[in-house]
């Protein structure tokens, strides 16, 4: 897969699930940042975070339309990753509930800073130097938001940390991301909202 393509698979993702959560509506495909909703004056930027490059390089490989899905579940494993069946109780118990690679199996990277966020805030950080230098200056947004999209799976105790974290990473920038998306590639989201330092599941 390459690079152009695999990021409008994370774009198109993204999208999907903020519209199909109901979180946002009416996306437009732009670029710096890579969706407006025009009649509200909001900016969204899309990113991924795959703590583990090799597993990162073996999705790109293989794509998102996966015929061999045992084969692949083989090596998604041998590469860090772990694979559920979707009806497994451990799926229903961590409300895991599908995968775009395959609609019996549930693909999620674990076992990573025990979880932690460290990944994400490098991304979170990145992505706000962006926004400061460069497409900060449209002037057809006053609503800046950021959406991350991971297979990592998150504790409950690191995500209420995070809320903490975020807010002191962001007071180092004059603009700044009023809510930040971490989209789990079950289509799980973990909405920050930045203004309120609260956060919510979906």
């Amino acid at each position: 897969m390459k690079h152009d393509d695999d990021k409008t698979f994370i774009e198109e993702f993204a999208k999907e699930v903020l519209e199909e959560k109901q979180l946002l509506k009416d996306l437009v495909k732009s670029e710096s940042p890579d969706y407006i909703v025009k009649d509200k004056r909001i900016g969204v930027e899309v990113t991924k975070v795959f703590a583990n490059s090799k597993l990162d390089g073996y999705t790109k490989k293989y794509g998102h339309n996966i015929k061999n899905i045992n084969k692949y579940n083989i090596g998604y494993e041998k590469l860090g990753g772990k694979v559920l069946r979707k009806n497994s109780v451990l799926a229903k118990i961590l409300k895991l509930k599908n995968s775009p690679y395959h609609k019996d199996y549930i693909h999620i990277q674990t076992g990573y800073n025990d979880n932690d966020f460290n990944d994400i805030n490098k991304a979170i950080i990145k992505k706000l130097e962006r926004l400061n230098n460069k497409y900060r200056t449209r002037n057809d947004i006053d609503n800046f938001q950021l959406a991350i999209v991971t297979p990592m799976h998150f504790t409950q105790d690191n995500i209420t940390k995070e809320v903490q974290e975020i807010e002191n990473i962001q007071k180092n920038y004059e603009y700044k991301y009023e809510y930040i998306y971490i989209i789990i590639i079950n289509k799980q989201v973990i909405v920050f909202n930045t203004e309120d330092n609260s956060y919510k599941t979906v």
